[in-house]
């Protein structure tokens, strides 16, 4: 399995160890805010795992964004702490079809969670 990891620099360090150590077998990849550019995508991952605190525009276009150009991967979207602002990105993911989602404190937050 192919997994891309987007998630904020420090974050995605740590969701790489917490994973690989129970999927050992699994080829981890990391990115930041570039984890849309065509030279990414084109890899073809198995699984995305995304930090909603990547979104820099509206969660809308945002999310468009992501399940266009990863059509083909299983999406896991990390919201973090449920305030308003996350309720409606949940909200938003859900119309997209995007039903993986993890709640709470993320990792690299304290208290750690994953």
């Amino acid at each position: 399995m192919k997994c891309l990891i987007a998630a904020e620099e420090g974050v995605r360090e740590i969701i790489k160890a917490r994973l690989g150590e129970k999927y050992s077998d699994w080829q981890f990849d990391t990115a930041g805010e570039g984890f849309l550019e065509p030279n990414i995508v084109s890899k073809q991952y198995d699984i995305l795992v995304l930090s909603r605190f990547l979104c820099n525009k509206n969660p809308i276009e945002f999310l468009n964004d992501v399940v266009t150009r990863y059509m083909f991967s299983q999406i896991v979207l990390l919201v973090g702490g449920v305030s308003e602002y996350q309720k409606s990105f949940i909200a938003a993911a859900k119309e997209f079809g995007l039903e993986n989602i993890v709640y709470g404190n993320l990792p690299g937050e304290r208290p750690n969670t994953i």
